[in-house]
This record gives structure tokens, sequence and C-alpha cells, in this order.
């Protein structure tokens, strides 16, 4: 997966960390201008079990928010965030 986001311009990976750990706690796969022109969509948002409920994803989607509205990721212009949920997964389904 990691090798088919590396290939495509359009996707966006991020790992996170806390406290200089070495091993992360997160992971973010955000893709722009999909499905549409202007759209970004979070294809997954992996937050590590033992951190779940933690404010960790929540804190993740509002730095992303703000990122995306100050022009971090310039020069995408997105006028709408998306996120994907993947099979049965009612933690994701409340979170969003």
């Amino acid at each position: 997966e990691l090798e088919s986001a590396l290939g495509d311009a359009r996707r966006y990976l991020e790992l996170y960390f806390k406290d200089n750990s070495p091993d992360p706690f997160g992971y973010l796969d955000l893709k722009f201008d999909y499905p549409h022109s202007g759209d970004a969509t979070i294809n997954l948002l992996l937050i590590a079990q033992d951190v779940q409920s933690s404010g960790f994803g929540s804190s993740i989607v509002k730095n992303l928010e703000q990122r995306l509205n100050d022009g971090t990721f310039a020069p995408r212009r997105v006028r709408r965030l998306l996120a994907g949920i993947y099979g049965e997964n009612p933690g994701s389904v409340k979170f969003w």
C-alpha cells in the first residue's frame, strides 16, 4: 500500500509519534482531488488501540483541517474533506 501511495502524487501520508517515542501511534492516508477536484479524502486514519479514545484522532483531524484551511498544503485548494470507513467498524462510525 505504501508503494502505491508513493507513486500517486495526490496521496499524502503521515505517521504520528508521541513523547519522542520511536514507535508511531497513528497513521494518516489522505488523497487530494478525490473523488472530485477540490475534495480531500481521508482514506485511512489509524490510531493504536492502546491510545484510542484519548483524543489523538480528534486532534489529528482538527490539525489537518487547520492545515487545509491555512494553505499548508498550498497550492492545493480543498473545498470539502471526506472520510471513508471500510467494513464493519462501529468505532469509526461513532468517531466520524
